[in-house]
């Protein structure tokens, strides 16, 4: 019982908060979440026809509310666990696995009382959460990639579908309009694969019986002279964009490869999309399925482009060999050649990716052509922004911390430019000043290009070994 205090005492600390950029989002949304809940606290048309409906915001914010939440509890969970000496104190294990439990129970608690409070049933609600909660926990998915264990892609792929799924007010309707054994059901499954999710046996490695064993290395692959030659076109860089000082662009600075894999995501989530609108209808997926498919494709797209424009910024731990092997003098001039290579980057992604979702908004009827150049403009300036807006954190007197960075990329990717898409693209009248606004993101981006590179150089960047 002591041990169990002790690691419960770490949830209401500064420790829990630190370097934890899930809880930062579940602090936006929850606010976002109990506005909405305080607005429709009165409201009388939730239920219709015997079931519960959902607003479609309050849906939203509640979804979004209750993944980072938990994710956030699962980061601490993650981080006591999975430390190098975790091994030695099965103790501190046994005791963290109850306080992650105990924890959870209070959080799915309190994500239940804003659907109580506008009416919705509880145990609908709770099956809900049950569905959400494994799909947080993964030892795969969180805390610094270093310590996790390997990456699932199977579930990884589910969990995507899932959470795309259920950001759909319509698919959480199903599960609150469901029978009580349903539910039952679905509660029963969620802990249960929950519970096996967070079982954590760390084994210590024998440093004597790894070294014995000689390492087997797979044999080289082999390429032919065609396959070779397409690699070589599709890999190909524009000469400026050839000497980056950080590894993680060099692989998505090509400009056909970028193309080809956002015109794969945007197939791969059309066919979904077209399947989800078929299967909803109760019928075989036919053309005008696919054409409300497609309304949802530029939203997806530019949100899941921008959230990888600005990710460089969270991992630092290759600078500093970087800035000492290379030649690059001090430390001001890595920092504008990073920047230098994260506009080259920005540029690039942005304008491949507004050129495609507004010829899918135009082709899909939901955009007039004659709107076509000034949204993808526009588009491209909201993009941007994503991209420079976590820049931010640099300016601060101490270290910017990378939780604070994470929250700024979710917000102004997930809100910002899926609101600017929705703005410029399926609105049928945008006022002026809109376009004012998406023209002053331009001298904002290019202050930022210039002043963060200094302030980028006073910051401490941590020195550790790169990962295996």
């Amino acid at each position: 019982m002591k041990d169990t205090l002790h690691a419960l005492r770490l949830y209401a600390s500064p420790v829990f908060f630190r370097e934890n950029g899930s809880l930062v989002g579940a602090g936006f949304y929850i606010a976002l979440l109990a506005l909405q809940t305080f607005s429709h606290l009165h409201d009388t048309k939730l239920w219709q026809h015997g079931h519960f409906h959902q607003p479609t915001t309050l849906a939203t914010w509640w979804w979004l509310a209750q993944q980072m939440l938990f994710a956030g509890i699962a980061n601490q969970y993650w981080r006591q666990v999975r430390s190098p000496l975790a091994s030695l104190y099965p103790r501190m294990l046994a005791a963290e696995y109850r306080a992650i439990l105990i924890v959870l129970g209070f959080g799915i608690v309190a994500m239940l009382l804003p659907m109580l409070l506008v009416g919705a049933p509880a145990l609908n609600v709770a099956a809900l959460e049950a569905v959400s909660l494994p799909m947080t926990l993964g030892s795969d998915i969180a805390g610094p990639r270093v310590l996790r264990s390997r990456m699932r892609w199977l579930r990884l792929a589910l969990i995507m579908l899932v959470f795309i799924m259920f950001m759909i007010p319509s698919m959480q309707d199903r599960i609150l309009a469901a029978p009580w054994f349903v539910a039952l059901g679905l509660i029963v499954l969620g802990a249960t694969l929950a519970f096996i999710e967070l079982q954590h046996s760390p084994v210590p490695v024998d440093t004597a019986t790894a070294d014995a064993k000689p390492r087997q290395q797979k044999p080289a692959r082999t390429i032919g002279h065609r396959p070779a030659a397409v690699l070589r076109v599709l890999s190909w860089q524009p000469p400026w964009t050839r000497r980056m000082p950080v590894p993680q662009s060099f692989d998505a600075t090509a400009p056909l490869l970028s193309m080809l894999g956002i015109i794969s995501l945007t197939v791969v989530f059309m066919l979904g999309a077209t399947a989800f609108n078929a299967a909803s209808h109760r019928h075989w997926p036919q053309w005008h399925d696919a054409l409300s498919g497609a309304q949802s494709v530029p939203r997806f797209i530019c949100m899941i482009s921008a959230m990888g424009l600005s990710s460089w910024l969270l991992s630092r731990r290759d600078w500093p060999f970087l800035f000492v092997l290379g030649p690059f003098g001090n430390r001001a001039v890595f920092t504008r050649r990073l920047y230098r290579a994260h506009a080259f980057r920005a540029v690039q992604t942005v304008t491949i990716t507004a050129l495609l979702s507004t010829g899918i908004a135009c082709a899909s009827g939901m955009t007039p052509l004659s709107r076509l150049p000034a949204a993808t403009a526009a588009i491209a300036c909201a993009m941007l922004a994503a991209a420079y807006v976590p820049s931010l954190t640099v300016f601060a007197t101490r270290a910017p911390r990378p939780g604070i960075t994470q929250f700024l990329i979710t917000i102004t990717s997930t809100i910002g430019v899926q609101l600017a898409v929705v703005f410029f693209l399926e609105t049928h009248h945008v006022p002026v000043w809109s376009w004012a606004i998406a023209a002053m993101i331009v001298p904002f981006c290019i202050a930022i290009d210039r002043l963060a590179p200094a302030a980028l150089a006073r910051t401490d960047w941590p020195i550790e070994p790169p990962a295996p």
